[in-house]
Formats: structure tokens, sequence, C-alpha cells
């Protein structure tokens, strides 16, 4: 009887043991799939939002750098966000390797932070900007857009970040990020070294530019011109000529053009008034601080975005980078933020 007993709850023992595992296995699968991206291969984040708001572009990107297990490798135009410096701080306290190159005339009280804990960071050094606005996690997941991770560009400026899960398109931004982390090339020194500039993910083309040796404003005049129905934009600044008079040709060839530009840009270089001159359907933004967002949507079927500004500066000086993404749920969500814009700028017009 008492082996019997003994019998019975060593099996019991061995039956919870053996459910414990399962539901570890589970669970440690469970994260792993949902460890940084839902299940759609690309993810879009607009601002801003409040402080604390979950779906802030703030805590998406602290939220991508807590998850990180191996590196994350950032350039960033601009930090002055206290989260996510925090972020950077605990993950290398964990022993995540963690670089950052910044510009030099961005060099805030976070900077310091992140040098004091032993952190690498490198300036460009220079008269023109490093304007890219990028973070790589553990060589597979890559962060960009117009957004500076700063409090203005999370809580009071229109900005947009896409997240995507490639390692081939990581490799890409790796290989920028180390010219100017390792070697210090900058600008128009920079090698045109983009490991997969046309890729296909989840069945989607993507197209990966660097400013300026990748000569992203000779693509964005190729995707205009291919325009059949539409080109929907939202611009910070926009100044370049050759965009601008393509942007004309196409409206009075009968494509719907239509925009909305930062209203603190506007100047006698900004493509605004001639497009204004020519009947566009132009606007200025209704964001009493900034509209800073780079974007253009074209057919609803394709999306051009990044840290790149429509101007001379992004094409020939600054460090900048620019994706080109063909997939219609994508230009969908851009198109639904440009009608928030626009519908804003119209009432703010009227």
């Amino acid at each position: 009887m008492r082996k019997r007993r003994l019998f019975i709850s060593i099996g019991i023992l061995i039956l919870i043991i053996l459910l414990l595992i399962l539901r570890s296995c589970y669970l440690r699968r469970r994260a792993e799939e949902e460890r940084l991206i839902k299940p759609y291969w690309c993810q879009v984040y607009f601002g801003p939002t409040e402080p604390g708001d979950k779906k802030g572009l703030d805590n998406k990107l602290t939220e991508l750098i807590s998850q990180a297990e191996k590196s994350v490798q950032s350039a960033f135009y601009d930090l002055d966000l206290q989260n996510v410096t925090d972020a950077l701080l605990d993950a290398h306290r964990e022993g995540v390797e963690i670089g950052l190159v910044t510009d030099s005339d961005n060099i805030t009280s976070q900077i310091e932070q992140l040098r004091e804990a032993g952190i690498k960071v490198v300036e460009d050094e220079r008269g023109a900007i490093m304007h890219d606005k990028f973070c790589i996690v553990d060589e597979r997941y890559v962060w960009t857009g117009s957004f500076n991770v700063t409090e203005n560009g999370a809580y009071k400026n229109d900005n947009n970040v896409v997240l995507i899960d490639s390692k081939e398109l990581a490799q890409n931004f790796l290989a920028e990020f180390e010219e100017m982390y390792k070697d210090k090339e900058f600008g128009p020194s920079s090698p045109d070294n983009t490991n997969n500039p046309e890729l296909t993910i989840s069945g989607f083309e993507v197209e990966t530019y660097f400013s300026p040796e990748d000569k992203p404003q000779e693509a964005v005049l190729e995707e205009l011109e291919k325009a059949k129905k539409s080109i929907y934009f939202a611009a910070f600044s926009f100044t370049d000529d050759k965009i601008g008079d393509l942007m004309i040709e196409k409206h009075k060839e009968g494509i719907e053009v239509s925009g909305v530009f930062e209203k603190r840009q506007i100047s006698r270089y900004s493509e605004y008034e001639k497009m204004r001159g020519e009947g566009m359907d132009v606007y200025l933004d209704a964001n009493r601080y900034i509209m800073h967002h780079k974007f253009i949507i074209i057919d609803k079927e394709v999306v051009i975005t990044g840290s790149y500004n429509f101007t001379t500066s992004a094409k020939s000086r600054n460090d900048e980078n620019l994706l080109i993404i063909r997939d219609p749920k994508i230009a969908k969500i851009y198109y639904k933020e440009f009608l928030r814009l626009r519908e804003a700028a119209k009432s703010a017009e009227s």
C-alpha cells in the first residue's frame, strides 16, 4: 500500500514537472513571437502624444530598447528624452552593447549621462549636420522616421516612425552606423556601401537610401515620375526645385497632387508659393508647434519616408536616411495621417 502511494506521488510529481516545463516552453515561444513586433512586417507610429501615453513614440522606443538582448546602435540627430536615456543606461548595465552617433550641435545633458556611464558617443564634428534618426536593435529590428528623440519630438511635433523586422534591412543601417561610429566618415566622405539597397520583406519591396552617397533625390524623382493617380505629401522643409517642379508638372498632367507644408519653414526658397501660384491643393500646417513629417504617398501604394527633408542640404551635405516602401496597407496608414493633417490645415485656413 505504501509503495503504491509512493508511486502515485512520484507520478504526480513527474506530471507536475512536465507540465511546468511545457508551460515554460510555451511562454518562451510566445514571448519570442511577440517580442518586439506584432505580426505585420512593418509597424507605423505617429506623434505627438501626451507624456506617459503607451502609444507615444518615446514609449515605443523605450519598449524596443528594453527588449534588446545583444545590441542597440543608434544615430540620433538630437536626444533629450530622459526615459529613452534611462532605457539605454539600463540596457548598458545589463550587458547590452550600446553605441550612439549624434550631431555635434546637440550635446545635451542626456548625452553626457551616457558618456559618464561608459557608453561611446561619436559626434560628427562638422558644419553640416548628422541628421539621421534610426535605431538598430540586435542587428534585426530597424526603427526610423522623422522623429527626433526629444520632448518636442514626442509631445509637441507631428512625426512618424516605422519599425521593421528584417536582418537584411538592419545590415544596411548597420553599415551606415559603423561608417560614422567606427570610421568617422560623414556626409560627402561616406562610402557607397549599402549592402541590400533593394529588398523584399514579407512579399513587399523596400528600398534603402543614405544621403549623400546613395543619391536619394534621384530615387524620389524616379518614384514621382511613375505616379499615375495621386501624390500626397507632408513636408517640414521643402526647397528642392527639382522635386517641386516635377510635382507641378504632374499636377498639370491631371494627377492629383496635394500637400501640407510646415508654416515656419516658408521662405522665398520654399516650393509652397510656386505651388499655390499653380492652383495646387497645398496648405500650411495647423500644429501650433511643428509639423515635422517628411513623407510622400504615391498612388496610395508607395510611401517615401525617413529623416530626409526635400532640400539641397539633405541631398548634398547632411547625413540622412530614406526608405521607399511599396505596400498599399502601409500607404493607407500614411494616407489617413495625411488626411488628418490636411483637414486641420484647411480648418485653420478658413
